[in-house]
């Protein structure tokens, strides 16, 4: 161990250390707060040159109220001086005018109770003002700059008359020392703002089809992508011509037929007065809800829909037309510079990715697409019968097609960090380019005007994790009219906003609202253009012209027709529904069966089946109803509203019904009928026997059949606790007296249970499911706070009673066992998708007394069983197993922390060695990789964190002797992390450092022998061998990502890049055909460097050490191939349509 000594260091030279440490930190702090001033200062600068620009000086020859700017016709500036001196504590200003409107100002010089100037904007008693943005300075007499503003938002109704800002500014402020009041005078600033675009003013009753002649499309949960490119399609009217026209069974199903689908989303589009629906198209994808509710990739959905599209059209006239609007062509070729040799290809294009990083328009993408690289030095090009040469490799465009769609790359891939980023930079797409300077000169379409008008804007609003789509779009030949399409919403606006605002980058924002330029606040945009479609000029009323009735097919239109009129007899039966209403009669025998099922509470009104009445049937048609099928008198019958309580139990509650509500209809009763989702719920009071017989005036006998509804009965409901049985018995209902002593009407009680006269009663009364509470007989029911609706819990105590004879002796520990009783599905861990058994536990069960009980159930050693959780995401276990130190209950173990929701499964596993043991020990999972790099087989090992990883190898090699595929080979493990190798695994080590899953998992393959021995063992010749690593990536829009299993590949001295190739086809087993499209290159220090390209004769250890002299990291040998299962940006599932 070095001590300080050793460093010749003494307690004066550390003291001297310390103070140089502090006086460094305090001047670090120095400079950081002398950082803040400046910046402070320089935002302060800025605020008062804008303001020096937006307010102009004051007019000392003005008084009163007087105009000073218009904006546009509806927005005003206007200024009030006056007098604070004569002003009464309430004072309005004159009226002034803006557009067709007129407003005041609402002043309190002395404050609306508060310390401050109170300012409001009042509407002059005004109906039709409705949303209004509008700003109140009080200007700066000695400063202008200074001037004191807030500025607000609202939408004024009758009711509203005024809006502002109760404090507005500081009383103490008001001064001429501050310059806001000079010898009384104080200078007030009014901006104002009338909003008159529809969609803002009244969204709830904005009609898209009236204000703009088109409907929006309803979003399904995350379909916003799809919406934006449907409504885009749909207004390329070559396009949605062609849709129509292709060929569909008589008998096919819009959900079935993605043709169909989409030509009844366009034909709806065109005719229907309200957002389409689009479920029936995302079905015919075959995706089902969850599906809807999973954001994608708009540029993706283009991609496989049309392709989708097209390969239906494959053998129809149509054929051709997908290639006709959007396929492009351009050349990828490498020349040499010194001698007569050129490659090329040919690659057609639908769509065309460019870059925004780096890029300020599009003009620059472009240039960046076709800007040639030249090969040379290390990078020279291997030309057939020429060797290596200097050459200029590029890309040029031979055609461009009518409809050219951009996909802006937006969202890049972090290599070095393996994750997605957007990018937010401003980027600037012109309504018109001309691409002619991209294409080949001997392009046919050189000649020609090579004009592009942009035609539609798609945008991603959000970052990488997700956001929202939408599109804006120019349909009209001829017309500069954009209109924004926002899922069911579609409004007209201006070129800025569907162009200019979606350029992306810092935007400069002013707290002056209604100010576009020298502003002082600069903050991100994070909604820009992700998509743009442009349309050839020469071919735009070709591709935006009319859709006229003859180009919709009359048989669609007969179709459609039919489906338009099916859809307005539903309409009608719906309005034919919605006069009547479903009422849920509860009887006591509902009651009777929810207590023997669930044994708490009444009734289980969701099983109780409604019965239908027309809302204008009156209660005493009810009865007459309950009469005919039960028998039941009409006069014995009577109503209760069930009603939720505060603790959330559902109880009859309030006061019954009256007869004379017999005539009362259901409507009239329940107005609310809708809110209650079109159903009444009632508890039917049966009286067994006339409750009594009274007198009127003329001595006439009357029989009530039950008390007039008072407060002085209650009506209680009565269960029995049986502990012989293990239940709870319901007995009906009973009424008492508020008044009455609880113990006088134990004798009413025991007969209605039939207990004896020795038997004792105990008596709870069942508030909710957990709380029980003991009842007080020496209590009246009103001292008892008993009320409508409250369960009492009788339970009969025989003299003889003994508490030991009953495994639940009370109503209360009966209750107590009802509330934690659960039915948890039991599954193999091994075997996840199949419940072994379902067994009934105690949530307040912990670990030992779980496993004790399920080991009862399966007949093993309760102490050899693990349990796992269940994740209700995934719909899999859990990553780790619960653990018996944790101190969990049951409850603990289904209740998953996100969702607050039991999840009711258990997964278990029946160790080899008692649980304790297992835990004391690190579980190790390794894959098993064969020679043809498959994984094969999962392994679990149980080894102390101090035994050595060599011990794990060598139970291996037992495990696998007779598995194994190469001759005199010997296993090695590696250590994998995101399709990485990132070391391998020596013998010396120990367990405790093997990877616990978070990313990184084992792997076990074979090697070998002798190369074991070179790179585990002591051998030698690694002179004629290098050991490397070879990783699997593909190319996106963003960069290179990798995927699937990497592989170790040990290059011997004598093998060239065309052997190595070979091998390593005949390892993954890929046919020649796929493998002609791989492409091979080295990654160096994360950067992939250029394809190996006619080199195939090269030693592969030549090119390896070539790329090894250039870094001291890690040089990799990647193979360039399609991922089978992409990954996309912030989302698992790709976009896939199945049918």
């Amino acid at each position: 161990m070095v001590r300080d000594q050793d460093y010749g260091l003494s307690d004066s030279d550390d003291e001297r250390m310390e103070d140089a440490y502090d006086e460094e930190l305090n001047m670090a702090q120095f400079r950081v707060n002398k950082a803040d001033e400046e910046k402070k200062l320089l935002q302060k600068q800025q605020e008062l040159e804008e303001a020096a620009l937006y307010y102009e000086p004051i007019d000392p020859t003005k008084e009163g109220v007087y105009h000073v700017k218009s904006f546009d016709a509806n927005t005003e500036k206007w200024r009030w001086k006056v007098d604070f001196s004569t002003l009464p504590p309430k004072h309005y200003s004159p009226e002034i005018t803006v557009g067709s409107h007129k407003f005041r100002l609402l002043v309190f010089p002395n404050g609306n109770g508060v310390n401050f100037v109170s300012v409001y904007l009042d509407t002059c008693q005004s109906t039709d003002v409705k949303l209004v943005r509008f700003q109140i300075s009080i200007l700066n007499q000695k400063d202008i700059r200074e001037s004191f503003s807030q500025d607000a938002e609202k939408k004024f109704g009758p009711a509203d008359n005024d809006w502002g800002f109760k404090e507005f500014l500081d009383l103490k402020r008001l001064n001429s020392d501050a310059g806001f009041k000079v010898d009384n005078i104080v200078h007030f600033e009014i901006v104002v703002h009338i909003c008159t675009q529809p969609y803002l003013v009244d969204p709830i009753s904005y009609d898209s089809r009236k204000e703009t002649g088109f409907v929006g499309l309803q979003n399904q949960g995350a379909t916003c992508y799809m919406n934006s490119l449907l409504q885009t399609l749909y207004l390329l009217t070559y396009f949605r011509k062609s849709v129509y026209k292709m060929p569909i069974d008589e008998n096919e199903e819009p959900q079935d037929s993605i043709p169909l689908a989409l030509m009844r989303i366009f034909y709806r589009l065109q005719f229907d007065k309200t957002a389409v629906d689009t479920k029936e198209l995302t079905k015919s994808f075959g995706w089902d809800t969850i599906d809807s509710f999973l954001q994608h990739d708009v540029q993706e959905l283009a991609r496989v829909l049309i392709d989708n599209l097209e390969k239906k059209m494959e053998k129809t006239d149509q054929k051709e037309v997908m290639r006709q609007l959007f396929e492009g062509m351009c050349k990828n070729y490498v020349k040499c510079i010194n001698v007569d040799y050129e490659s090329s290809r040919k690659e057609p294009f639908y769509d065309l990715q460019l870059n925004v990083k780096g890029c300020r328009n599009v003009y620059e993408s472009f240039d960046q697409y076709i800007l040639e690289e030249t090969l040379q030095g290390e990078n020279q090009y291997q030309a057939e019968g020429f060797g290596l040469q200097d050459a200029k490799k590029g890309t040029i465009f031979l055609k461009f097609p009518p409809v050219l769609m951009l996909h802006l790359k937006r969202f890049e891939y972090d290599f070095q960090r393996d994750l997605m980023y957007k990018i937010n930079d401003r980027y600037e797409f012109p309504p018109e380019i001309d691409l002619g300077k991209y294409l080949s000169e001997d392009s046919e379409q050189k000649k020609e005007d090579n004009t592009f008008v942009l035609f539609a804007v798609l945008v991603h609003s959000g970052d990488v994790s997700g956001g929202h789509y939408y599109n804006f779009a120019k349909p009209f030949v001829n017309q500069d009219r954009w209109f924004k399409f926002d899922d069911e919403k579609v409004y007209e606006v201006n070129e800025n906003l569907a162009v200019h605002d979606n350029y992306g980058g810092e935007v400069k924002k002013s707290k002056f609202f209604w100010l576009s330029s020298n502003t002082n606040s600069i903050y991100k945009k994070f909604t820009n253009a992700y998509m743009l479609l442009y349309i050839r000029k020469s071919q735009i009323a070709q591709m935006i012209s009319q859709v006229e009735a003859e180009d919709i097919p009359q048989h669609l239109e007969e179709r459609f027709q039919k489906d338009r009129d099916e859809k307005e007899k539903k309409k009608r039966e719906k309005l034919e529904a919605a006069k009547y209403c479903n009422v849920k009669l509860v009887r006591d025998e509902n009651i009777k069966q929810a207590v023997e099922k669930h044994g708490t509470g009444l009734a289980d009104i969701d099983e109780v089946e409604p019965m239908k009445f027309l809302k204008e049937n009156t209660f005493g048609d009810i009865k007459k109803n309950l009469h005919e099928i039960y028998g039941i008198k009409m006069e014995a019958l009577r109503f209760w509203r069930w009603t939720k309580r505060q603790n959330h139990t559902y109880r009859p509650g309030d006061l019954p019904m009256k007869i004379s509500d017999d005539e009362v209809t259901l409507e009239r009763r329940y107005p609310q009928i809708k809110q209650l989702g079109g159903c009444v719920e009632l508890y039917v009071e049966v009286a067994n026997e006339p409750f009594d017989v009274v007198k009127d005036e003329e001595d006439v006998e009357h029989t009530l059949w039950f008390p007039e509804p008072s407060n002085k009965y209650l009506l209680l409901f009565i269960k029995e606790y049986d502990p012989q049985e293990k239940k709870l018995i319901y007995h009906g209902a009973v009424y008492a007296e508020f008044n009455q002593q609880i113990s006088s009407f134990i004798p009413t009680l025991k007969k209605l249970i039939n207990a004896s006269e020795e038997d004792e009663l105990a008596i709870v009364e069942e508030i909710k499911p957990k709380m029980i509470e003991n009842v007080n007989i020496d209590y009246t029911f009103k001292e008892a706070q008993l009320q409508n609706g409250d369960i009492l819990t009788i339970q009969k105590i025989p003299p003889n009673f003994n508490v030991d004879q009953f495994e639940i002796p009370s109503a209360k520990a009966f209750y107590d066992y009802l509330s934690n009783r659960v039915s948890v599905e039991i599954r193999k861990l091994d075997d996840p998708s199949n419940t072994v058994m379902s067994v009934e536990l105690l949530k307040n069960m912990e670990y030992p007394e779980v496993s004790q009980a399920l080991g009862r159930a399966l007949q093993v050693d309760g102490q050899h069983i693990r349990l796992s959780g269940h994740n209700p995401y995934s719909g899999h276990p859990l990553d780790q197993p619960f653990r018996t130190n944790a101190n969990l209950t049951l409850k603990d173990m289904i209740q998953i922390a996100q969702t607050g929701s039991p999840t009711k499964i258990l997964y278990y596993e029946v160790l080899n060695e008692p649980i304790h043991d297992v835990e004391n020990k690190k579980e190790l999972l390794v894959t098993w990789m064969n020679t043809k790099c498959q994984d094969v087989e999962k392994f679990k090992f149980l080894l102390y964190p101090e035994q050595k990883m060599g011990e794990l190898r060598q139970m291996l090699e037992t495990k696998l002797s007779e598995r194994k595929e190469m001759e005199n080979s010997v296993i090695v493990l590696l250590v994998i992390s995101s399709s990485k190798i990132t070391r391998l695994v020596n013998d010396e080590d120990l367990v405790k450092s093997a990877p616990s899953g978070k990313g990184e998992f084992l792997r076990a393959e074979e090697m070998s022998l002798t190369d074991y021995n070179i790179w585990f063992g002591q051998g030698s010749n690694r002179e004629d061998k290098r050991l490397l690593q070879v990783q699997h990536i593909c190319k996106e829009t963003s960069g290179y990502r990798l995927f699937g299993n990497p592989m170790l590949l040990i290059a011997r001295k004598e093998e060239t890049l065309g052997d190595v190739k070979k091998r390593l086809q005949e390892k993954l087993q890929v046919k020649d055909i796929d493998y002609k499209r791989y492409k091979f290159m080295f990654i160096v220090n994360m950067k992939v460097k250029e394809p190996l390209e006619e080199v195939d004769d090269t030693p592969f250890i030549d090119l390896y050490d070539n790329e090894k002299q250039s870094t001291q990291g890690e040089v990799v040998f990647a193979m360039e191939h399609k991922d089978p299962t992409p990954k996309t940006r912030w989302y698992e599932k790709p976009i896939v349509i199945k049918n």
